[in-house]
């Protein structure tokens, strides 16, 4: 920022936010632009993506077996791996494609 000339209160001002918002998100910056920069800093590691979907894929196979975001937790825990938010689960499935929703046969 002063780099380039720029004042940090200046900055804050134009965007009306104060300078602990500005220094956090310069934080985050610098988090992503060292680590890879294609991931973010919260994002599910690419090993336990990978676990719900073969989870869920396995259960899939199981005649009868129930497949939702549960029986994807139960599966994870008895490979070792620690119970996801059913929302981190759900949000795997859909960028697999794997995320359906069930038809209810309509009886007439």
């Amino acid at each position: 920022m002063q780099e380039r000339g720029e004042l940090i209160t200046e900055i804050c001002d134009s965007l009306n936010k104060s300078r602990q918002w500005l220094y956090k998100w310069l934080r985050r910056e610098d988090e992503v632009t060292t680590d890879s920069p294609y991931r973010a800093h919260n994002q599910t590691p690419s090993e336990i993506e990978q676990a719900v979907i073969n989870a869920r894929q396995r259960l899939e196979e199981t005649r009868y077996a129930q497949i939702g975001v549960n029986a994807i937790n139960q599966k994870l825990y008895t490979q070792g791996i620690a119970p996801l938010p059913a929302s981190t689960i759900n949000r795997i499935l859909a960028r697999a494609g794997l995320q359906q929703k069930k038809e209810i046969p309509l009886y007439t």
